[in-house]
């Protein structure tokens, strides 16, 4: 058919496996969450200037519904990539079975209107 059903079975384990680690980043009940970006943030020693570390803690907090939502649509692609695979893989096995069953009328010795002996 065309499809690529063992590429698209290496990309949906490869956002699995991202999924994975970006889990694992976040703490424990939070993985969902997006909250483990807010933990990269500094304070005002590490920056040395307050705003500085307003300002990185006000852009860790956006991020945070960013990186949620990006776990989010992770997990809905690798949903629609299973479907999409299962799918095509379901109307594969169905033509190979229909060809299968046509096989034996297109053999040159089969006769659909008998062995002529009757005649």
């Amino acid at each position: 058919m065309g499809v690529d059903l063992r590429g698209l079975q290496e990309t949906e384990q490869g956002i699995r496996e991202t999924l994975d680690i970006l889990r694992e980043i976040g703490m424990h009940g939070q993985e969902e969450s997006g909250s483990p970006i807010e933990q990269l943030g500094l304070g005002n020693q590490e920056l040395g200037d307050p705003r500085l570390a307003d300002t990185l803690d006000d852009l860790l907090a956006r991020a945070h519904y960013v990186f949620r939502e990006l776990l989010g649509d992770g997990r809905d692609m690798v949903r629609a990539l299973a479907d999409t695979r299962t799918t095509y893989q379901r109307v594969e096995d169905s033509i190979v079975r229909d060809l299968e069953s046509l096989a034996p009328l297109l053999d040159p010795r089969h006769n659909p209107l008998g062995s002529g002996d009757d005649q």
